[in-house]
């Protein structure tokens, strides 16, 4: 199955945080590596088994991911739809997983213009454009709303695009 793009693309150019170059984003390829930004609920079902990522894609998420799933699981415990030890395995798979977390000075300056543009009350949710604007070429959330948000400044795709073919 293909990539289900949820969004649309635009050209774009950003520097790169090492070099300074101005890096043009990489037109998103089913076959082949993909690097791709996800987000919290993404996150917590891989975690849960639910999605097995093709082993070529890399994912990379905002450091601020960490703090979410693990105040999810915690209150998916309390609610008693997991065990508190379901949720303790499952932040400790997060941990485990190939996900580089990343939360630097650049992706926060970053976050903060892309909240200033779309008029956001928060820089949550900027933090995951603005990375995949920096270091990603897709955006993977369950969040229509948000993806339709990011649409016109990131490309976005459903937790399908993680997959194999």
């Amino acid at each position: 199955m293909g990539i289900q793009f949820v969004g649309s693309t635009i050209p774009r150019g950003t520097a790169c945080p090492a070099s300074g170059e101005t890096v043009q984003p990489r037109p998103c390829s089913v076959p082949g590596v993909t690097r791709f930004v996800v987000d919290c609920e993404t996150l917590l079902r891989i975690a849960a088994g639910e999605i097995e990522v093709a082993a070529e894609h890399k994912l990379v998420a905002p450091t601020l991911v960490r703090s979410q799933a693990l105040s999810a699981l915690y209150q998916a415990a309390r609610r008693g739809e997991i065990s508190a030890a379901e949720g303790i395995e499952r932040v400790t798979r997060i941990n485990s997983l190939r996900v580089r977390f990343l939360g630097d000075k650049v992706l926060q300056r970053q976050a903060w213009k892309v909240a200033e543009e779309l008029g956001w009350e928060t820089t949550y949710d900027a933090e995951y454009v603005a990375l995949t604007k920096l270091q990603a070429d897709v955006f993977v959330t369950s969040d229509g709303d948000l993806a339709q948000a990011a649409s016109g400044l990131v490309e976005t795709a459903t937790v399908d695009a993680l997959r194999a073919n």
